[in-house]
């Protein structure tokens, strides 16, 4: 064996002990799993980094979406926002009509009819 080689199958088998020691009942170690597992890779540096240039992407792909979604949630808020505002103004105007004519009818419910 090649001195060189020593630490680096040292660094792997830690690596696939780490793996193997972790339950598979954790979602995100399983979900990562069957997604290498999918792409059925080789273990290259030319695959680990398109791999990790993948991954990006779709972690930047999700985010982008959450994004819009967020967008699509501000816009129904702003409208809610906006029909609050009308009904606020509308009760405001009610109220208005509502003391006007209790100021209108005040004097003849003072009155005395019998």
């Amino acid at each position: 064996m090649i001195d060189g080689q020593a630490p680096r199958l040292s660094a792997l088998n830690t690596k696939i002990t780490s793996i193997l020691s972790s339950s598979l009942a954790n979602i995100e170690i399983r979900d990562a799993l069957e997604a290498l597992d999918t792409r059925k890779i080789q273990n290259t540096p030319a695959t680990r980094r398109n791999l990790r240039l993948d991954l990006q992407q779709d972690v930047i792909t999700s985010n982008a979406e959450i994004i819009s979604d967020f967008g699509i949630v501000a816009a129904q808020l702003s409208n809610v926002g906006t029909a609050l505002s009308k009904l606020q103004q509308t009760v405001a105007e009610m109220r208005r009509h509502v003391s006007a004519a209790k100021l209108e009818t005040a004097p003849m419910l003072e009155v005395e009819w019998w």
